[in-house]
C-alpha cells in the first residue's frame, strides 16, 4: 500500500530477496510497478512480514520524529544508532526512504482529518517538507496533529 499525490494505492513490488527498505532505495529504481515514478510516492506501508531472526536484530533505541509532507503528518519511531539525533542522522545519510514504526498518518479531509495507525512506514524523504525531533507524541497531543 502507498500513497502518492493522487491518493491511496495498492501496488505490488517485486524485490526478490531484498528488503522492501533496500530495493526502494536502489540508485538506479526509477519507477515502480504500473509506472509510478518513484519520486512521486511518499508514503509505503509494506504488507506484514516474519521479523526474521531476533539474533540478527540490531537493537537500537526509538527516538519520536514529526514528519510533514505538503498537508499531510506522520509522527513514529525512527531506531537509530546510539547517541544519534534523528533529523540530523536522516540528513547525512543518502537514502531516499526511511522507516519508521509505530506511526500515525494524519492528513485533511474536507469534513476534519483522518488518521491511520501502521506497525511499519516507509517514508520518501524527498517528499518532505520539514521534520523534527518530538518528545513521545501522547506528551504533546499538538504533534499528532499539526495544524494546517
Amino acid at each position: 500500500m502507498l500513497t502518492a499525490a493522487e491518493g491511496w494505492r495498492s501496488v505490488r513490488l517485486d524485490t526478490g530477496s531484498k528488503r522492501i527498505s533496500d530495493a526502494l532505495n536502489e540508485p538506479d529504481r526509477a519507477t515502480l510497478a504500473a509506472g509510478l515514478e518513484i519520486d512521486d510516492v511518499c508514503l509505503v506501508v509494506p504488507p506484514p512480514q516474519p521479523s526474521g531472526d531476533p539474533a540478527r536484530r540490531l537493537h537500537r533505541p526509538a527516538h519520536q520524529l514529526w514528519v510533514r509532507m505538503g498537508e499531510s503528518s506522520v509522527v513514529g519511531s525512527l531506531h537509530l544508532p546510539p547517541g544519534t539525533v534523528g533529523s540530523a542522522y536522516l540528513m547525512r545519510r543518502n537514502h531516499r526512504f526511511f522507516v519508521l514504526t509505530d506511526a500515525t498518518v494524519t492528513w485533511p479531509l474536507d469534513d476534519g482529518r483522518e488518521e491511520r495507525r501502521v506497525p511499519v512506514l516507509l517514508v520518501n524523504l524527498r517528499r518532505v517538507s520539514s521534520l523534527r525531533d518530538t518528545p513521545e507524541p501522547d506528551r504533546d497531543p499538538t504533534l499528532a496533529a499539526p495544524p494546517v
